[in-house]
């Protein structure tokens, strides 16, 4: 389970001309903001300001090509961003040392902004909710910020109790070639102790216990990196997050960040990566791997595809499908069998008649009891809603199979055949299996309208029947075969 990297520039040079002896505020007279929520998408603003102020953000871009360029250019002075990693709060406004207008207006969670260069003294931050004048602040904090020095402001907590974090952005020493210095930090409000592994090496953890509001910086690679994350206190990893290669930099911020899901169980651990770039207010989001996507990552054993291709027949079972586990940390042999008996010939439905027709079929074979059925469909048809299906066993025990089926907007299924597996141990209903935009229609594992269960305590061995009815007119169809499985005690 890939993450999602979601590159997000909030607030352009433009926006952030700090400067302490100023009585002026930057601002935006118009922010356009366009989201695609593709993997590897972003989302850009547009601050409205003016052709002047562009150009001259850009020109001073342009002029900067190396880390030591930047840090010469600060003339005495320091440099300063701000991330706004406080989950549930609003966009924030931010002043430096008690002026009357902000400094930096609508700073969203999570968000950053690039680093700008102020005066190197110690400045009162104040942030309040944008809009809101700087008497009603939410949360105040003094910066202690040297000269030729790189720093991060970070506003993190709830916003009902808002706290104020200072990083030192800057490495005391040059990194080995190929390699950069990455600082953890723990902003995630509503997660303990955390330690920190790197997926391809041992159990011992790179960065071992980091509480709330801890930073701790770590010699690694340049490159992706695929981290394993303990956020519970057991030592053990809960989260697997595929951190993108971000390219070459000495120097990288990776948080820590949780935010508040509507109607999730628990929270969303996430975290925010930013690279060392005076101008650049750039942060990737990196979501944690998640069960079902497809791909089998590092805490997973199977993900939708099981691994090594391996089968039902791998397990010693004569043949069906085998699946991955809700979880995705074990094998579903609930579409594998241990015998299968199917008919050979096909079955003609009538249309528009609701007696329908009926097929058996005869297993002579002495296999005995079973602890698990399964009933197989194979069912060319161009309206599949109109079909009725029940299973019997020896003119006794009937189950309803189906008897409608709804599309994907939950109207009734014109959709064209079917395989289904129809079985007690799948997790869709087959009432809710359809979907018209492909062919078949309904195709997969599902649960059956009745329960197979009412046949447990029954032997293989017998006959039984599959009845079907067409109640519909004007579409015709056949059951091209159907099969009896058993999981056999």
């Amino acid at each position: 389970m890939r993450n999602t990297q979601t590159l997000t520039s909030f607030i352009s040079l433009s926006l952030l001309a700090l400067a302490a002896c100023s009585d002026d505020a930057t601002g935006s007279s118009e922010t356009q903001t366009s989201t695609d929520d593709e993997v590897g998408s972003s989302t850009d603003s547009d601050t409205g300001e003016s052709e002047t102020e562009t150009d001259e953000s850009e020109t001073e871009t342009d002029t900067t090509d190396t880390d030591e360029s930047e840090t010469t250019d600060l003339m005495g002075n320091a440099a300063l961003r701000v991330l706004n990693a406080s989950p549930n709060a609003e966009a924030v406004d931010i002043y430096l040392d008690d002026d009357d207008l902000p400094h930096i207006y609508g700073l969203s969670f999570p968000g950053s902004t690039g680093y700008v260069e102020v005066p190197s003294t110690t400045q009162l931050m104040t942030v309040t909710v944008q809009g809101v004048p700087i008497d009603e602040d939410a949360l105040s904090f003094a910066l202690d910020l040297s000269a030729y020095s790189y720093f991060t402001a970070v506003i993190h907590g709830y916003a009902d109790g808002p706290m104020g974090m200072q990083l030192d952005d800057q490495a005391e020493a040059v990194p080995a070639a190929q390699m950069r210095y990455q600082q953890f930090v723990h902003v995630a409000p509503d997660v303990g102790q955390v330690n920190v592994f790197m997926a391809d090496g041992d159990l011992e953890p790179l960065v071992p216990d980091l509480d709330y509001t801890g930073s701790q910086t770590v010699e690694l690679p340049v490159g992706a990196q695929d981290l394993l994350l303990d956020i519970d206190g057991d030592d053990a990893p809960d989260l697997s997050f595929s951190v993108p290669d971000l390219g070459g930099n000495t120097f990288m911020s990776l948080y820590v960040v949780n935010e508040v899901e509507e109607g999730a169980d628990e929270d969303r651990v996430f975290l925010l990566a930013q690279l060392f770039e005076l101008w650049s207010s750039e942060v990737v989001r990196v979501d944690a791997d998640r069960c079902g996507d497809g791909v089998i990552d590092e805490l997973e054993f199977c993900d939708e595809v099981v691994p090594y291709e391996m089968t039902c027949e791998d397990l010693g079972l004569l043949g069906g499908a085998l699946g991955c586990s809700a979880d995705c940390m074990g094998f579903d042999s609930g579409r594998c069998f241990d015998v299968e008996y199917c008919t050979d010939d096909a079955l003609a439905i009538p249309d528009s008649d609701d007696a329908g027709v009926s097929q058996e079929l005869v297993i002579a074979d002495a296999v005995g009891a079973f602890t698990e059925i399964n009933i197989y469909l194979d069912v060319s048809h161009s309206w599949l809603n109109d079909l009725d299906f029940e299973i019997q066993k020896d003119g006794g025990t009937t189950v309803l199979l189906a008897d409608h089926f709804l599309a994907q907007d939950t109207t009734s299924c014109g959709g064209t055949d079917m395989l289904a597996i129809l079985g007690d141990a799948a997790s869709i209903s087959i009432v809710d299996a359809c979907d018209e935009e492909v062919m078949p229609a309904i195709d997969g594992y599902f649960i059956p309208q009745g329960s197979l269960a009412d046949f447990d305590g029954d032997v293989a061995q017998g006959t039984w029947k599959l009845s079907v009815s067409d109640s519909g007119l004007g579409d015709s169809g056949q059951v091209n075969h159907w099969c009896v499985r058993f999981d056999l005690e």
